[in-house]
């Protein structure tokens, strides 16, 4: 099934604004992948978002889905990864 995928960065394979993905994919199966597709680990070995990273699914932070990254996706769903700009003084 094809989703759609927005970022603020370049992601290798991402074909128009969409991707490929297996039936039954859950959002952390899509930023693993994306994530390797970038080679910036979006997901950290704790199964916890990088801080530095902002993810919606359908224009809803992920973590207001009752499964977070757990949460299995349906076709042309809308993931939009944004890595957010570093501040300092």
């Amino acid at each position: 099934m094809r989703i759609d995928v927005k970022a603020n960065f370049m992601i290798p394979g991402v074909d128009r604004g969409s991707v490929e993905v297996e039936e039954n994919a859950t959002l952390g199966d899509v930023l693993t992948d994306l994530g390797n597709r970038a080679k910036f680990p979006f997901i950290g070995p704790d199964r916890k978002i990088d801080p530095g990273v902002e993810v919606l699914l359908n224009g809803l932070e992920y973590a207001f889905h009752s499964k977070r990254l757990e949460t299995h996706l349906e076709e042309n769903d809308k993931v939009e990864v944004i890595i957010l700009p570093m501040a300092g003084g």
